[in-house]
């Protein structure tokens, strides 16, 4: 069956609390997906961010960033006594700082009361059982503060007391410990509710990441600790320097000595938390760029082929149903296709990047173009909103699109001929973005790649009124085009 579904960051679901979490208005927004008949809530990484807020930049790829704790369920467990909302005024923006500092104050009475509990250490035991990263990364964050924050390879203080173990170590693990019920209790949501949630993986972790402080073996450092290689892309169209990215590289000699452990193990956990796993930065599988770390940019540098095939059959012997999506966007050279292909992976369409070519030029490209096995939409997390493209195209080409559209579609409104044009495709799966439902704009966008800015990653909806009205409009998509 061919399905339609929604993309939307569990931190732009709007609450009382500052930020989209694990609380009631994210079951809310299972519901609604629900009521239009829509299969699929895309989210990004939840893992616990730096300082950039970026998903994509994490201190763990396993945790859960704390920042997303539901309060009204602390308090229906009985681990608060009441609370007062972050703001009842409706928040346009994710304030991270101030939101943790509201949080971690319920956080503290959280715990002071689950440590009166006869049994808690057990429950934290079988956690850390379940869960082998979870002690790692508590630990972790807790030589992070203790070295200023520093990074890892040039650490002095390496040990925690007992105390430290007993007391900060074992409140992280509690975090983390709630983070997963909440989240797990979500989850399970959906999948009564009948909606598949698509979780997301970067390729490359952080350096200043538990991951990397606890598996220095499964990267190329340097005797010092710090990568001798880097990650990036070379120049394009988008940039005359490239990304110079800075992860560390794998060192994937030693992944494949150890059957690919490390990078499974990350897939497996996401595996474990979502239905379907969107895997970023899929290109780096086939082939990935390597710059020297003392590169000022990402100009020089060479490409280098890992042990795909291999990597990918023993990921699905041991996982025969593993659920992945391959993100395949930009330049890619042919066997990066045939890779995808040649384990029956969806790939990716932006049709801001090809509507223009395939519909007014008429060139075609089949990795790209007209297959079923992918997933479509209109704009992602990195892109420009569907409307901010159309809004930027020459004037030219936004009356030949209006044209095309309005002639094939009989509606005058360009976004809605634009989702009609989505669900027209013989993808299987669709994918819009709350933004477009809402046909915001510049104002609107998540993020620009390579860009900081306060602005990436706070977008949050005000309220559900906007996706409201549009009920009937998006339901009837799906039955349009045999997609409820």
């Amino acid at each position: 069956m061919k399905h339609i579904g929604l993309l939307c960051p569990l931190f732009s679901i709007p609450n009382e609390f500052g930020i989209g979490d694990f609380s009631d208005n994210s079951y809310r927004f299972i519901d609604y997906i629900n009521t239009i008949n829509y299969s699929t809530w895309q989210i990004l990484p939840l893992n616990p961010t730096d300082d950039s807020n970026c998903p994509y930049s994490c201190l763990s790829s396993n945790a859960l960033d704390d920042v997303y704790v539901s309060i009204p369920d602390l308090k229906y467990r009985k681990l608060i006594n009441d609370f007062k909302v972050y703001s009842k005024r409706k928040q346009k923006k994710v304030n991270y700082k101030k939101v943790r500092r509201y949080k971690e104050k319920y956080w503290l009475e959280a715990y002071k009361t689950f440590i009166n509990q006869d049994n808690y250490k057990s429950i934290l035991e079988e956690f850390k059982l379940n869960e082998p990263w979870a002690y790692q990364y508590a630990s972790y964050l807790i030589l992070l503060k203790k070295n200023n924050y520093i990074p890892w390879n040039k650490w002095t203080i390496k040990e925690l007391s007992e105390e430290e173990i007993n007391n900060e170590v074992q409140y992280n693990l509690f975090k983390q410990y709630i983070l997963f019920l909440q989240w797990n209790d979500l989850h399970e949501y959906a999948k009564k509710k009948g909606v598949t949630i698509i979780g997301d993986v970067p390729f490359y972790v952080n350096f200043d990441s538990s991951d990397v402080y606890y598996n220095k073996e499964t990267f190329l450092l340097n005797e010092d600790n710090s990568p001798s290689l880097v990650s990036g892309v070379p120049p394009d169209y988008y940039s005359e320097s490239g990304q110079l990215w800075g992860n560390p590289i794998y060192d994937w000699n030693y992944l494949k000595d150890h059957q690919y452990e490390y990078i499974i193990n990350r897939l497996h956990s996401a595996s474990r938390i979502y239905d379907v796993v969107r895997v970023d930065h899929f290109r780096a599988f086939d082939t990935y760029y390597v710059i020297d770390a003392k590169a000022s940019d990402a100009r020089v540098g060479e490409w280098r082929e890992p042990p795909c095939y291999d990597f990918f059959d023993t990921l699905f012997n041991k996982y025969p149903n593993m659920n992945l999506i391959a993100e395949d966007l930009g330049l890619m050279r042919e066997e990066v296709y045939h890779l995808r292909d040649h384990y029956n992976l969806p790939g990716m369409q932006v049709l801001q990047f090809t509507i223009i070519d395939e519909e007014l030029r008429h060139q075609t490209n089949n990795n790209v173009f007209k297959r079923e096995n992918s997933v479509v939409y209109l704009s992602t997390h990195d892109s420009e909103t569907a409307m901010e493209w159309f809004n930027n195209q020459p004037e030219d080409i936004r009356n030949a699109l209006e044209e095309y559209l309005t002639n094939t579609y009989r509606k005058h409104n360009i976004i809605t001929n634009l989702f009609k044009y989505a669900a027209n495709q013989p993808s299987n799966l669709v994918i819009f973005a709350v933004w477009d439902i809402l046909r915001q704009g510049k104002s609107a966008r998540l993020n620009i790649p390579g860009v900081v800015s306060k602005n990436n990653w706070t977008y949050r909806l005000k309220d559900f009124d906007g996706l409201n009205k549009n009920v009937r409009k998006l339901s009837n998509i799906a039955k349009e085009f045999n997609r409820h």
